[in-house]
């Protein structure tokens, strides 16, 4: 059938796709939609009308119902786009035309900068960290189960510790795992995936939302690059000797939690990869849960944009978390001493008194005693 026979064809309800032109119209731009994309609440729009609004404004602009809207996970209505392309061909490839005029001049909002992300206030993450949630709070509940119905992803940010308030940077995290409890809590695990600057930090339902900037690293100067290579190499040595300890010190808090560290972290970075192995580094000596051994410098290494800083940073605190559980030459001797007085003095003390037990319980029981001098 013609594309004409298509414009005429009677639809169920009665209309003709002519007719029915109004109802596909997106209400943001008034006209035919173009990569349609439908929220969770039903509404259908034109993909880049339905992100530059939800930039400024986190809700349906038809019934205001709480938009999470992510720009690289945005799908659009294959079934819908497939229609009108059908049923319209002319109109659609002027828009079509149009959105492509918009990329040139560099109108559209695949990739924004910038985008607007539920906040969660606990604790601050790193990419490529883990860490389990009980989620309990009804706010906290909505906002998870808003996530779900998105992108998976919300931020997290913790305290600034100089000025006790909302660190005003985080990492954008991804929900790996959810599961709903019997009493209402949802246990979830997520896991650190970008960086990010709040800004214009509201109020939504008892939640954070904030506009927020991604960050990365600026290009190190030609000057600086000798110096960024030399750093990430000597942290890199010193990253060795610091697992070496954990293990040989015990210090893991739980079975095997530098191996499971390991495996959530990924291989480290190459030397080449400053910007990943000084994060990487920062990671793995400030764990979630907690090592207790190292400087906390996961704010600090989160914020900085300077690659070099960053590697001075943790490399400073690797070797402080070093010498911190390398035991000097007095705790040695000390445990030495230790070690000596209580084979002389404490062994056969302990050894006595075990003696002494065993002949007052024989006595009690009626037992004759044995005579332990004899060997009989």
């Amino acid at each position: 059938m013609s594309d004409l026979g298509i414009l005429a064809a009677p639809c169920p309800d009665g209309k003709d796709l002519a007719e029915m032109h109004a109802d596909l119209e997106c209400t943001l731009c008034l006209k035919l939609f173009y990569d349609p994309a439908t929220t969770t609440c039903g509404h259908t729009f034109c993909k880049q009308c339905l992100l530059r609004c939800v930039r400024h404004n986190s809700k349906c602009p038809i019934c205001r119902a709480a938009l999470y809207v992510n720009p690289d996970r945005c799908a659009t209505n294959i079934t819908l786009a497939a229609v009108l392309q059908k049923a319209f061909p002319q109109e659609y490839a002027e828009r079509e035309q149009e959105a492509s005029n918009e990329v040139a001049s560099g109108k559209a909002q695949h990739t924004s900068p910038s985008e607007r992300l539920y906040i969660f206030h606990l604790d601050t993450i790193l990419p490529r960290q883990h860490i389990h949630l009980n989620i309990f709070e009804p706010r906290y509940l909505w906002m998870v189960q808003r996530c779900m119905e998105g992108s998976r992803r919300f931020g997290m940010v913790g305290t600034d510790h100089i000025t006790r308030t909302m660190a005003g940077f985080g990492t954008e995290v991804e929900i790996r795992l959810c599961e709903q409890q019997f009493n209402g809590h949802i246990l979830i695990e997520v896991v650190g995936v970008r960086r990010f600057q709040a800004n214009d930090v509201e109020m939504e339902n008892g939640c954070h939302v904030a506009n927020v900037e991604w960050l990365q690293d600026s290009v190190p100067s030609e000057e600086a690059a000798p110096e960024v290579e030399r750093v990430a190499g000597e942290l890199n040595t010193a990253i060795t000797q610091w697992m070496g300890l954990i293990v040989s010190g015990r210090w893991e808090r739980q079975p095997r939690q530098l191996v499971k560290l390991m495996e959530q972290l990924g291989p480290v970075p190459s030397v080449s990869e400053a910007e990943k192995i000084g994060l990487w580094v920062a990671a793995l000596i400030n764990p979630l849960p907690g090592l207790g051994v190292a400087p906390e410098i996961r704010l600090s290494a989160l914020k900085t944009l300077d690659t070099l800083e960053r590697l001075k940073l943790v490399l400073n605190a690797t070797k402080g978390s070093i010498d911190y559980m390398t035991p000097s030459e007095f705790a040695i001797k000390m445990e030495k001493v230790f070690a000596h007085v209580f084979q002389v003095f404490v062994a056969p003390v302990i050894w006595l008194l075990q003696r002494i037990f065993q002949w007052l319980f024989r006595l009690h029981t009626g037992g004759r005693p044995v005579d332990h001098t004899s060997g009989t």
